[in-house]
């Protein structure tokens, strides 16, 4: 048996004759996470691809401080191993961003926040947050200064 932490009880029985996992849960969403070994997590259900939201800077933020911290939000998707990453303009920028959290309702969320100079916010023509997981197209959310400033 494993327990998800939204205290979902799933039933993970062992097929000797195939080897291979099979799980059914007690209610009808296809969901079982389990740790295997010395910490190999194993999700199961369908992949599902987050919505990818970017939060613009306040100008507050901009005038007081001088910077320009921006959010990127990707929620309800599944399973647990999509990256964020972002880009200003086009160039890749190296941030790092949240694990994974669990929702209630079994799917998880992910953030990653980016701070430009007000020079660099201010020069910017766009910048984009992508939401990405091997063999799945990129989910890409964006913001322009001018979207901030209507």
């Amino acid at each position: 048996m494993c327990l998800l932490e939204t205290q979902l009880m799933c039933v993970c029985s062992v097929s000797e004759a195939f080897r291979r996992f099979l799980f059914s849960c007690s209610i009808s969403l296809y969901l079982c996470g389990s740790l295997f070994g010395s910490g190999t997590k194993l999700d199961v259900g369908s992949v599902t691809r987050p919505k990818v939201s970017v939060l613009p800077p306040s100008s507050a933020e901009i005038s007081s401080k001088k910077t320009a911290t921006l959010v990127c939000v990707a929620s309800k998707g599944f399973p647990s191993d999509w990256s964020l990453s972002w880009k200003v303009d086009g160039s890749s920028r190296s941030q790092e961003s949240s694990a994974g959290l669990l929702e209630k309702d079994g799917l998880y969320s992910w953030s990653s926040s980016l701070t430009l100079s007000e020079q660099e916010w201010m020069e910017s023509v766009s910048v984009s947050c992508e939401a990405t997981r091997s063999g799945q197209p990129a989910l890409t959310g964006h913001v322009t200064r001018q979207q901030c400033s209507e």
